[in-house]
């Protein structure tokens, strides 16, 4: 006999479930399904399921909150004739079953074309129950958006499409900068929901890039001012982080390609940029110099002058803008896998460089090298979070790796040697560092 279905549908991001209800001590059943349509329309579907070893012949009717629905069990050798008549792809996700202050929720996590694609569904007795509902807490951080009179993300068009309904936002986003004043400075500055494609959001982002690095190029060259470089650099920093981070998703002879002609660039850079870091850094420690001290100090602040317009000489006179226009012109081709959500995507590239981080402590790089890798990391949290987000896991990941890396040093070497380790990583002590190292040189 049929039954009025009432349930409420939300779009979801791509955080570790399982972790979240367990913490909170919810207690959840996991389930696998596979399933499929034989009618799928906006007004009327037909479904086939298999929970388990149970099959189920499910009918609907009506969209929206508000449903008509009748379910029946159906013998193996049904479902199996019903599945060689389907129309549209087979779906097959895991879904959660939990209960949070008396609400009953179902959680798909999609699995195959469809992986990335998080539904979560409550259900409820009547319509005013429905209209009093409120999203428990644990959950609403979670929630990207309601989707209960989208019909796009209903099942039944999922398996029509086989496809995830994605955002194009950061083409948008690309056309206003390139418009703007903004394009100048080289920040990820491309707006990108948590359901844009991310082919496209990473695709945009790079292309952001270049137009930041071609600008400062050009006012080098025109200004002769080393500021523009030390931009320049930031941009070309920023892009290979990217690119590096997203390795698995670049087919490999572009990515190989890319690569190359970014670290060309940078070397070519890299020189001139360094004296001009060191003469900014002695230049803002001079005054902590004993008077004695001044003459040398100055000294050494000429000879890096001289030394920097030396290197500037030479980068005017090589084919910089060549390079630039030459990294501009490349393709860049991404792989299918990349054409999933943006928030789906981040989360693994997070989760792939934070797995990098913990193996280089584990070998025992050396200290400049973790902190190359945690400065990657924190380029990478720039592009795939919100600034208040991306300052606490940066903050988190760096002390658990520098603590990590101390009781490494303690068990190899000392503890001397691990206290004077973690003395040089805090960051209000960075100048003094500087300023020992300088006096020394001197």
């Amino acid at each position: 006999m049929p039954q009025l279905e009432i349930e409420k549908r939300y779009l979801l991001t791509s955080d570790n479930i399982e972790k979240i209800l367990r913490n909170d001590f919810i207690e959840f059943k996991k389930e696998e399904l596979e399933q499929f349509y034989l009618v799928a329309t906006i007004e009327k579907t037909l479904r086939y399921r298999k929970e388990g070893s149970r099959y189920i012949k499910n009918s609907k009717k009506g969209s929206g909150l508000v449903r008509e629905e009748s379910e029946d069990e159906v013998t193996e050798i049904e479902y199996k004739e019903a599945k060689s008549r389907r129309k549209g792809g087979i779906i097959k996700k895991c879904r959660y079953s939990f209960s949070i202050n008396n609400w009953n929720f179902e959680l798909d996590i999609f699995k195959g074309k469809l992986k990335g694609l998080r539904i979560l569904e409550v259900e409820f007795n009547d319509i005013e129950e429905a209209n009093s509902f409120k999203m428990p807490e644990i959950l609403r951080a979670l929630i990207i958006k309601e989707i209960t009179n989208e019909s796009i993300y209903s099942n039944g068009a999922l398996s029509k499409s086989m496809q995830i309904p994605l955002r194009a936002d950061a083409k948008l986003s690309y056309k206003q900068i390139a418009d703007s004043e903004s394009k100048k400075l080289p920040q990820f500055d491309i707006y990108i929901s948590k359901y844009e494609n991310a082919k496209f959001a990473l695709q945009y982002t790079l292309k952001r890039l270049l137009l930041s690095l071609d600008l400062q190029i050009n006012d080098f060259l025109e200004n002769e001012s080393i500021t523009h470089l030390l931009l320049a650099y930031k941009a070309l920093e920023r892009y290979r982080t990217l690119l590096k981070a997203f390795k698995k998703y670049i087919k490999k002879r572009y990515y190989l390609e890319q690569l190359y002609s970014v670290n060309s660039l940078l070397l070519s850079l890299e020189k001139t940029v360094e004296i001009e870091k060191s003469f900014l850094k002695l230049l803002k420690c001079k005054k902590r110099y004993p008077l004695k001290e001044q003459n040398r100090v100055l000294k050494t602040l000429i000879e890096l002058a001289q030394l920097r317009n030396e290197e500037k000489e030479k980068l005017l006179e090589s084919n910089l803008l060549e390079k630039v226009t030459y990294l501009q012109k490349m393709k860049l081709k991404t792989k299918k896998s990349l054409e999933k959500p943006f928030d789906y995507i981040a989360y693994r590239v997070k989760k792939c460089q934070k797995r990098a981080i913990k193996r280089a402590i584990d070998k025992g790089v050396d200290t400049q090298l973790l902190y190359s890798k945690l400065k990657e990391y924190k380029l990478l949290l720039q592009f795939t979070s919100n600034e208040k987000l991306q300052n606490i896991g940066y903050k988190r990941l760096k002390k658990s790796a520098l603590n990590k890396k101390y009781k490494r040093i303690v068990e190899k070497i000392n503890k001397s040697v691990a206290k004077d380790f973690l003395f040089y990583c805090t960051p209000k002590i960075r100048t003094n560092k500087i300023y020992k190292l300088i006096s020394k040189e001197l």
